[in-house]
């Protein structure tokens, strides 16, 4: 792993949540711990200075089921941020900024995929749960709705359609022909 100052983490950070406006927390911690570019501590220690320094908004949505049970942390750079990279950027090699460019890269396409496969979970009142599964990919959308008999199926049967929804679209397609 190497080794990086905490300034260089937070032109990372900024860099990456300014390339995909909109990331959960959740997806950039892992994508930057995953990049062997920073530890743990480095990029907790970088992002807290970030959103204390107002460089990085964070927001809190309730939507369901979603990384973090019940919500999730969103990032936007803001202004400040924003201009601060634009200054340092010029001091960052080519290499880093490779590979800064395909991990943004990446993390867009992920959540182009996550924004375009959601579920709602709402309680029925007796004990049961609705879900709500939605996709929408290619210009084509789907929507169904079932009754589960509890939350845990509720969150099971959710979790499972966000993993494979592309699947279950074509079988289900198909087996109307």
């Amino acid at each position: 792993m190497a080794d990086i100052s905490i300034a260089e983490a937070k032109i990372h950070i900024l860099y990456l949540v300014r390339a995909v406006p909109g990331i959960s927390f959740h997806m950039l911690e892992e994508n930057s711990l995953d990049s062997l570019y920073m530890d743990f501590f480095t990029f907790n220690q970088a992002y807290d200075e970030l959103t204390a320094g107002n460089l990085i908004d964070k927001n809190f949505e309730m939507n369901g089921v979603t990384d973090a049970l019940g919500g999730t942390e969103t990032l936007t750079i803001t202004s400040g941020g924003s201009a601060m990279l634009d200054e340092v950027l010029p001091a960052v090699s080519q290499p880093v900024l490779e590979h800064l460019e395909k991990i943004s890269a990446r993390l867009a396409e992920q959540m182009s995929i996550k924004s375009s496969v959601t579920t709602e979970i709402a309680p029925e009142g007796d004990g049961r749960f609705k879900i709500t599964l939605f996709a929408d990919k290619d210009g084509r959308s789907f929507s169904a709705s079932f009754i589960c008999a509890d939350e845990a199926e509720a969150r099971r049967l959710c979790d499972s359609w966000k993993k494979s929804s592309s699947e279950a679209i074509a079988a289900f397609l198909s087996s109307l022909d």
